[in-house]
Formats: C-alpha cells, sequence, structure tokens
C-alpha cells in the first residue's frame, strides 16, 4: 500500500510496503501500546519471504517487529487476537489450533509480549472446537469473553460462548444455560457502560430463546 496524500500537500505515515502473505489473513488487532504496530492472524505460513506461522507483529511501516517470536508458531488457523487489558503488554490469542511452538494450547493460549506462553491463563484441555472470537472484558482483571464452534471447555458444557478468569477459570457470572445453537463468530462488548454484549453468529437460538444471528445479553 502506497504512502496516501493527507490533503494538505503531506504523505500520511501509512503501510509503506505491498503486503505479501502466503494465504490467508483472518484477523488484525491494533498492538494498542501507541506504536501504531498491529497484529495479523490467519492462516498463513510467511510474510515477504519471513517465515512466520499464522501469527505476526509489524510495524506501521509494514516491517516485522522482531519483539514477537512465534517460533514455530500455531498449528492451525489463528481466528481472533486481543490485548488482555491489564497493563502488561499481553495479548489473548485464539483459534483452530491444538499447539504453539509445540506447547499443547487447544483452541486458546495467552502470550507475553515476546511470544513466549505466559502461563498465566491455563487452559487445560481446552475447548473441543475452534475459538472465533475473543473479547477483553475491559475492567482491568484480564478477563476474557470467548465465542466459537465448541460445546465443551475444560469438560465443562459452554455451548458457543464462555466469560474466563484471568487465570484459565470458568467465570460463573455469565450463565448460558443451553447456549447458542450454532457457531458464535463475533463477541463485542456494549459500550455504554452497562457491561452487556452483543453476540453475533449463525445460531438461531439463544438458551431456548429465538435470536436470529445477532443478540445483546446482560
Amino acid at each position: 500500500m502506497a504512502c496516501s496524500n493527507d490533503g494538505n500537500g503531506g504523505s500520511g505515515a501509512n503501510l509503506n510496503q505491498i503486503p505479501a502473505f502466503n494465504s490467508t489473513v483472518l484477523i488484525i488487532a491494533p498492538a494498542g501500546d501507541g506504536t501504531g504496530d498491529v497484529y495479523v492472524g490467519g492462516d498463513f505460513t510467511s510474510y515477504n519471504g519471513i517465515a512466520v506461522t499464522r501469527l505476526v507483529r509489524l510495524n506501521a511501516d509494514g516491517t516485522v517487529d522482531p519483539v514477537l517470536v512465534t517460533g514455530v508458531g500455531f498449528n492451525g488457523a489463528v481466528r481472533s487476537i486481543a490485548s488482555v487489558g491489564d497493563g502488561t503488554g499481553d495479548l489473548y490469542v485464539g483459534g483452530d489450533f491444538t499447539s504453539y511452538r509445540g506447547i499443547a494450547v487447544a483452541g486458546l493460549v495467552r502470550l507475553n509480549a515476546d511470544g513466549t506462553v505466559d502461563p498465566a491463563l491455563v487452559t487445560g484441555v481446552g475447548f473441543n472446537g475452534a475459538v472465533r472470537s475473543i473479547a477483553s472484558v475491559g475492567d482491568g482483571s484480564g478477563d476474557l469473553y470467548v465465542g466459537g464452534d465448541f460445546s465443551n471447555y475444560r469438560g465443562i458444557a459452554v455451548a458457543g460462548l464462555v466469560r474466563l478468569n484471568a487465570d484459565g477459570t470458568v467465570d460463573p457470572v455469565l450463565v448460558t444455560g443451553t447456549g447458542f445453537t450454532d457457531t458464535v463468530h463475533r463477541i463485542a462488548p456494549a459500550s455504554d457502560g452497562t457491561g452487556d454484549l452483543y453476540v453475533g453468529g449463525a445460531f438461531t437460538s439463544y438458551n431456548g430463546t429465538s435470536a436470529n444471528d445477532l443478540v445483546r445479553l446482560n
């Protein structure tokens, strides 16, 4: 992507090279630290000839930021990335994978800024299906909402949506009952201070109530 004119005779500081991934990009998330960097996840294994297995951090100019070292990376697609939001610079990564850098992580992992696994999040046997969306609760606790194509997490029935504490245990505050009839694709906390949550996907009902593809939850 070439630099664009800012309308005042100057050029905006944009990505200054043509991104060249060797397969699909599924998610982009700002680093959120004021650098202008972004995390990119998907089903690719290289970027501009550099080995980056399904996750990479890019500088604002499109070059690879070497701070994030993923090694052999993920063994399945990365579909969601979210900042932990607790000031650590850590990030949550979710997707179709069952391992990261040779470590068993079924669908969800917390990474330090340097790409190492943060053991604070203990997922155990993890999810029995793909994680499609992650959203930080946004209260500084490090808690997160997780949605996807799963029905079980660590042996607990959670049909498509679950709230996890920062340590990976299930937060019982969110009671979903029988949950969703099909895949949850996106989660977005409401921005009105209520703590409510928007959930979108391929479902037709939630906890026995008709809800065609979109619902707002308390």
